[in-house]
């Protein structure tokens, strides 16, 4: 259940004692508790007393002003006296009264419980403990920092120990706490949580700890399961935490398009898998060994192979996670194909709901998507409806937008084949239709999943909608041109409509002025990753050149520069990031745009437009860090040919094997050739970061 509203910033995390004493608990409590518990030590020996949960819902109760001068205070930045005088008036004199000794205070208590915590956890390491710790710093944005410093260190320190168990706990904890991940995340690097969490995905075994103990039993079954967990499928279930952590902050945080900076092993399984995707065998790829597994694990699912147990025994997780889409996909084949029942087939996929072997869930699940585009669609329906529908939940960190994708996507499809069916056919094509439907109904119903309103009435002012992939490119195109044309005002000077006539060509009824003319980062950033740096440089210097022609220019070069400049992807990737969009434009765009521009005769001021938006890319792009962009640009410098009296320069090769341009004559004697210089000299900061740019 969830663990509270969203007064505590944690509506996505597990329940706890300490979580509901302070939602439900403690109210008629007398008001000199805290003074009693620090006067009396038996107090701690309670972690959830009521002067702490009375002290943590204090400071849950601040406002943002109240926390910033807090958090200087703590920090030095301002003296106790000061901040007494700011907090005057903000909240009870308890916190301001200087009369009261330091100790008494809210935030002083929330430190000694947190102390008495993490000296507790440091020697028994329990779910429970590591679960209130958590939700402690979600609910005190003062020792948010301080309790993350320590989840993270700890980790570090189990990882090295190799305490498989006390890993696996962190991981479960932090799983149940989304919100603290995503809040981790915005202090450390991706490779700072999934590093210590390498090696277990890569070389554990089962047979590493076989004969450990594990004294905490709190994560067995808190989940609604009624299965009791010991031997080798407690281990898989410990694993599968690690596991489904990892899968977890690689989607939501896009980690799969920097691996190498994430995994240090770029052939260990972690790596390979993220890489490579969810794949068929016997199909995508060959494998002797794997094959034989398959098979055992087919014969063991169907009640006729050796017992679970000793399979577990001899397969290692890794493997189970590359198998199990075949394994699904061949019992989908099994049961098409007539030889096993649907009884069979539901009670073979229903193994992988078992809470030892969920981590495999993410993996299957894609497959099911695929066959249900492209394969068996009815029986892959029957499955994922088996998946989500039924009584056991599925694994808290699943994804399930891309299946209600899928979902709709097959929805439309029988809708717009119904009319071309036999009457035969027709009744069959009616019951998938509603049974698709009943799917999608019960999970934007059960997993409370917004659906956004009718596209062609409802429009965020950020998010561009019906975006196919035969039409991306077009509408990365078209809201550059846009946005160029409409310029900074709040609506479309020239364009007077609603964004459905921008965007979605659909008719509309809706007369009222909408805004028309936003940035979707979102949209650019996608463009980019698919149609790679070459084409999207490439409509930045036609639109640029357009502009030049038709107006807008000066907003062209800039917009077209930020794009250039600022990183669109989460992690940098040496492809897609901003210097080689940047040696793009200069070594190869560029000299072929001009070379095009100058046979084409185009103006002056188009020329002019592209030099001052190229001259903006150089300038935003230098950095007192890196000089990158400072050598790049002036290789470009050393290539120019400023006037058509200096002689031709010709380019020497980079040390990465590239080469600038050598401009012809063409080129150098065309009216877009003297406004690109023009343009490149209306910087002045130019000559400051390259004082040799134009001798």
């Amino acid at each position: 259940q969830p663990a509270c509203c969203f007064e505590y910033y944690a509506p996505d995390s597990m329940s706890s004692t300490l979580v509901d004493k302070i939602m439900f608990g403690g109210e008629d409590e007398e008001e000199d508790d805290i003074m009693k518990m620090i006067n009396d030590m038996s107090y701690s020996t309670d972690l959830n007393a009521s002067a702490v949960v009375k002290a943590i819902k204090t400071l849950s109760n601040h406002d943002i002003y109240t926390n910033i001068v807090h958090a200087c205070k703590r920090l030095g930045f301002v003296r106790p006296k000061v901040a007494t005088e700011l907090l005057k008036g903000n909240e009870d004199m308890m916190e301001i009264d200087e009369s009261i000794e330091a100790k008494a205070s809210p935030s002083a208590i929330v430190d000694q419980n947190i102390d008495q915590r993490m000296e507790i956890l440091r020697t028994n390491l329990t779910f429970v403990e590591l679960t209130e710790l958590l939700h402690i710093g979600l609910v005190s944005p003062l020792h948010l920092q301080r309790i993350i410093d320590f989840i993270i260190q700890l980790l570090q320190e189990k990882a090295i120990e190799d305490d498989f168990y006390s890993v696996s706990k962190i991981c479960d904890a932090l799983i149940e706490s989304p919100c603290t991940v995503d809040l981790i995340l915005q202090l450390y690097t991706p490779s700072d949580l999934l590093g210590p969490l390498e090696r277990f995905c890569n070389h554990w075994t089962s047979d590493q700890s076989i004969n450990d103990i594990d004294m905490d039993e709190q994560t067995s079954n808190r989940r609604g399961s009624k299965e009791e967990l010991e031997g080798i499928r407690l281990l898989y279930n410990k694993f599968g935490k690690i596991w489904n952590l990892v899968v977890s902050v690689v989607k939501r945080f896009k980690v799969h398009r920097d691996l190498n900076k994430v995994f240090k092993e770029s052939d260990g399984f972690a790596y390979q898998f993220f890489s490579r995707g969810p794949f068929i065998y016997g199909q995508d790829i060959q494998d002797d060994r794997i094959e034989g597994q398959i098979n055992s694990w087919l014969s063991t699912l169907a009640g006729r192979g050796d017992s679970l147990d000793n399979l577990l025994q001899t397969t290692k997780p890794q493997d189970l996670l590359l198998m199990a889409p075949t394994i699904i996909h061949r019992c989908i084949l099994l049961y098409a194909q007539g030889q096993i029942q649907n009884d069979t087939l539901m009670g073979m996929a229903s193994y992988f709901q078992k809470s030892f072997l969920d981590f495999t869930q993410m993996s299957i699940l894609t497959t099911l998507c695929d066959e249900l585009l492209n394969g068996e669609s009815k029986i892959a329906l029957a499955c994922l409806r088996l998946f989500i529908m039924s009584s056991i939940p599925l694994s808290r960190q699943t994804n399930l937008h891309p299946i209600l994708g899928s979902l709709e996507s097959l929805l439309e499809y029988k809708q717009q084949e119904t009319p071309f069916l036999r009457k035969e056919q027709l009744e069959e094509n009616e019951i998938l239709i509603k049974e698709v439907s009943e799917l999608v109904n019960y999970i934007l119903k059960n997993f409370k999943i917004e659906k956004p309103a009718a596209e062609d009435q409802f429009h965020t002012e950020t998010v561009t909608t019906a975006v196919t992939p035969d039409m991306l490119f077009e509408k990365a195109q078209m809201m550059f041109r846009y946005i160029v044309k409409s310029g900074r005002s709040m609506f479309m000077s020239d364009v007077d409509a609603n964004t459905n006539s921008l965007w979605d060509n659909k008719p509309t009824t809706a007369d009222q002025h909408v805004v028309s003319h936003y940035l979707d980062m979102v949209l650019f950033e996608t463009a980019l990753e698919i149609g790679g740096s070459h084409w999207f440089v490439t409509m930045i210097v036609s639109e640029v050149l357009e502009a030049g022609k038709s107006g807008g220019a000066v907003r062209a070069a800039e917009l077209g520069s930020c794009l250039l400049s600022t990183p669109l992807m989460y992690s940098t990737n040496k492809h897609n990031n901003s210097i080689h969009l940047l040696r793009c434009l200069l070594q190869d765009v560029l000299p072929a745009s001009l070379e095009n521009c100058a046979q084409q005769n185009m103006s002056f001021f188009q020329g002019q437009t592209l030099g001052v938006f190229t001259s903006d890319c150089l300038v935003l792009m230098q950095d007192k860090n890196s000089d990158a962009a400072i050598k790049l640009g002036q290789s470009f410098f050393e290539t120019l040919v400023i006037d058509s009296h200096h002689s031709r320069k010709r380019s020497q090769q980079e040390q990465d094997g590239s080469r600038f341009a050598d401009w012809t004559q063409t080129v150098t004697q065309s009216a877009v050739w003297r406004g690109f210089i023009k343009g490149l000299m209306s910087n002045p900061m130019i000559e400051e970061i390259w004082p040799d740019a134009f001798i």
